[in-house]
């Protein structure tokens, strides 16, 4: 575009816009000085209240202002530029310097302006795509550098991933591993348990008929012990009869008795003596057949096995030896210990127990319903022995502990060698088991007997054993 394609002034398109309205829209800040100079021509002219020209109508709405806005700038660029007359009057009263080259270009229009300010628009255009290019290249250089920032920590966040990923498949193996081998060790440990739980009961079992059979063995051996007796008795008469037999033979005198007369087994005819004789020769022979009964049962079986028989004989051959023997056992003779220190007390327990190689025997229910009367019997055992067991952890000392009852369905195990539970059989109580394992113990052995059962105690202080009450047993056991 050119100013001959312009149309001349107050050609048929004065009043309406000009063909120019569009040229310096991308110049409004070049042409800013000249359109607020337009502005403010017409607000003094029309506060001089006789305006030598009338202000175009679309800058009217804004004469109240004291300034204009910025973007009324290009509304007052089109209605000056649409208004030769007021544009004229501009001209009149405003020096070039004041609006500056271009704003004088588009006021006053000189030849070739048009040029101008198309060269000018053009370089505006120019200069204002190569900021918004350096602008939109600064914003894309600076979204790449974030990109490749944020690509980097992407990059080590997923190599530690990748690390800690590694790390959580190692442990898990290793888990893995340990959880294989814990199953195998528990399946190991179960298959152990139900094997001691097994070994146990048949070890009751065997217990219990060694007992069974022990009580036999010693009534046996009671019965032998009394025909002994009589034997020895009748073996002695007849060896007194034999002798006065013998001193009347070689020693005749006129002062001898008749006879008969002073000796009952001896008759005035030597067949008396003969029959004497012979009832010793039988009762000797019933002695030896006696012996020899005891001795055959304190043989062990070759016919057992090494399973329940050489526990039953092992067991039971200390006490049939020590009811053979009863007759020429030493007696036990109790301890003394610190004076005014009873026995039946918590420090005379302590201090009993305390003495090296003493056996301890305890009436075991006595005991665990004296420490524990609220629970049931089941209950009082398991408290009682591990009680015992927690005691005894640091001690030599052995403790047996006997309850009543061999039909308990499943008696308590404890794991300390220093406690070992015995059951009396169905057929005896608890007291004859304590008591025939007192008798059982050798006399240079102390002993000391725990129970509240006056028998018990009588019998067991008879033996020499020392005696303590349950409370005072329960009182040390705490």
């Amino acid at each position: 575009m050119n100013r001959d394609d312009l149309p001349t002034e107050g050609g048929e398109g004065s009043g309406v816009q000009s063909f120019t309205a569009e040229l310096g829209r991308g110049l409004i800040d070049e042409l800013r000085p000249a359109i607020e100079t337009a502005f403010h021509v017409a607000r003094s002219d029309v506060r001089s209240g006789t305006p030598q020209v009338e202000p175009p109508t679309a800058l009217r709405k804004f004469l109240s202002f004291s300034r204009l806005p910025p973007k009324a700038l290009d509304l007052v660029r089109e209605a000056v530029d649409s208004d030769d007359p007021f544009r004229k009057r501009v001209v009149e009263v405003t020096e070039a310097h004041e609006v500056g080259e271009l704003g004088w270009a588009w006021l006053a229009r000189p030849e070739g302006w048009v040029d101008t300010l198309m060269s000018a628009e053009a370089a505006a255009f120019k200069r204002r795509r190569s900021a918004v290019a350096e602008v939109r290249e600064r914003e894309l250089q600076r979204q790449l550098q974030r990109l490749e920032a944020d690509h980097d920590r992407l990059r080590d966040a997923l190599e530690s991933a990748d690390l800690l990923r590694a790390e959580i498949e190692n442990a898990l193996d290793e888990t893995r591993q340990d959880l294989d081998r814990a199953g195998s060790h528990l399946a190991e440990t179960v298959d152990e348990r139900d094997q001691l739980r097994s070994r146990v009961a048949d070890l009751d079992r065997r217990a219990t008929r060694a007992e069974q059979g022990l009580g036999k063995e010693r009534f046996k051996v009671k019965k032998l012990q009394l025909e002994l007796d009589a034997a020895i008795v009748a073996a002695g008469q007849a060896v007194e009869a034999v002798g006065s037999v013998l001193e009347d033979d070689e020693e005749p005198s006129d002062d001898a008795p008749v006879k008969g007369a002073g000796n009952p087994h001896v008759g005035s005819d030597p067949g008396g003596a003969a029959d004497a004789i012979s009832a010793a020769a039988e009762l000797t022979a019933s002695l030896a057949i006696a012996l020899r009964d005891a001795a055959e049962r304190l043989r062990p079986d070759p016919r057992a096995s090494s399973g329940a028989a050489d526990d039953t004989e092992a067991e039971s051959e200390p006490c049939v030896m020590s009811i053979v023997a009863r007759s020429v056992k030493p007696r036990r003779t109790p301890l003394r210990r610190a004076r005014g220190v009873p026995d039946d007390s918590m420090d005379g327990v302590a201090d009993l127990i305390g003495v090296p190689g003493i056996r301890v025997v305890v009436d075991g229910y006595n005991v665990a319903k004296t420490g524990w009367p609220d629970l049931g019997l089941e209950f009082q055992r398991e408290r009682f022995l591990s009680s015992l067991a927690a005691r005894l952890v640091a001690s030599k000392t052995i403790v047996d502990v006997v309850f009543d009852g061999s039909d308990v369905v499943a008696p308590p195990a404890t794991t300390s060698p220093q406690v070992r539970v015995s059951w009396s059989p169905k057929s005896r109580i608890a007291d004859d088991v304590i008591i025939d394992m007192v008798e059982a113990i050798a006399a240079s052995v102390p002993v000391l007997v725990v129970s509240s059962d006056h028998d018990v105690q009588d019998r067991a202080r008879s033996l020499g054993a020392n005696i303590a009450g349950s409370p005072a047993f329960y009182l040390w056991l705490r």
